[in-house]
């Protein structure tokens, strides 16, 4: 599934079909695309689709990172953005039917992506997806 990372104040990933969502300041928007968790295997800690990676470069990477996080009782379809500090490129993964559901997957045993100290995982509102998104496999 097509879709943006737009990233001001806090980032957001919106699909096409999304409304325009409101951010402070000036806005970054990267497009990517949505990958299901199940095409991530955690356990070799390879992303089957490497197409589904984009380039964030230095100053983009720093504020995303930076970016406000949803709480973990937040109730909405969001994603999970996987972001290599080293290389600087970022994969989107969902939906996850909340941030919960996202953070359960990415600290799953045997998840090689977590144990990698370049790789940080952000959980960022997923628009324009409906909110019967799937819990994110096993």
């Amino acid at each position: 599934m097509r879709a943006y990372l737009l990233i001001g104040n806090r980032a957001i990933l919106a699909t096409e079909a999304a409304a325009a969502p409101t951010l402070d300041g000036d806005v970054i928007r990267v497009p990517m695309r949505l990958v299901d968790p199940n095409v991530v295997d955690r356990t070799t800690g390879a992303v089957r689709d490497v197409a589904a990676f984009v380039d964030l470069g230095p100053e983009t990477l720093s504020r995303f990172l930076a970016a406000v996080q949803p709480g973990i009782g937040e109730a909405r379809p969001v994603a999970a953005v996987l972001a290599h500090r080293a290389s600087r490129r970022a994969v989107a993964v969902g939906p996850f039917v909340d941030a919960a559901a996202a953070r359960r997957w990415w600290r799953a045993p045997r998840n090689r992506l977590s144990g990698n100290a370049a790789m940080s995982m952000v959980v960022v509102p997923l628009l324009g997806v409906a909110s019967n998104a799937e819990e994110g496999g096993p």
